[in-house]
């Protein structure tokens, strides 16, 4: 559910809102990764992202969406668009960006198994409800399932 709150966040900003960080993150990468990241910097600077070319084929992202949190994502969140990006070949851009958006949701969302705060999953919920078409992450998985009260009658030997 977090995914798909994060990648809808995302798919619809047309100039999202961003956190500047206080100091730089320096990322660095493949020289072609980088060199996409940097072709696409206007695409990304309308999602939140503030990236520089610090050279040696290492990028300086200065703001981050607000949508994403955590600082230690950042590396692999590009990395990971680059390759969708790359990836796409015959794709159209904005399919290819679409695949990427995917990527970058799945990585800053909160992971199966790892603790979350209250406060965290409260805000999911939240969005769950007040947006009724959330229904499957972006890979397809339903995120919530509808059972009768018959079924949980059966869990309950009822």
């Amino acid at each position: 559910a977090h995914e798909r709150i994060l990648y809808e966040q995302l798919r619809k900003s047309t100039t999202a809102e961003s956190q500047a960080l206080l100091v730089p993150v320096i990322v660095p990468l493949a020289e072609e990764d980088a060199q996409l990241i940097l072709q696409n910097r206007e695409y990304l600077y309308s999602l939140g992202f503030d990236i520089d070319d610090f050279g040696d084929n290492s990028l300086a992202v200065r703001s981050l969406p607000t949508a994403l949190r955590n600082e230690n994502d950042i590396a692999p969140l590009l990395e990971q668009f680059a390759a969708s990006l790359s990836a796409g070949g015959a794709l159209p851009f904005e399919e290819r960006c679409d695949r990427a958006l995917f990527t970058m949701a799945c990585k800053a969302a909160l992971k199966a198994g790892v603790h979350s705060e209250a406060h965290d999953n409260i805000w999911i919920i939240n969005r769950l409800f007040e947006d009724g078409s959330i229904k499957y992450c972006p890979h397809g998985r339903p995120v919530a399932k509808v059972f009768t009260k018959r079924e949980a009658d059966k869990w309950f030997d009822r």
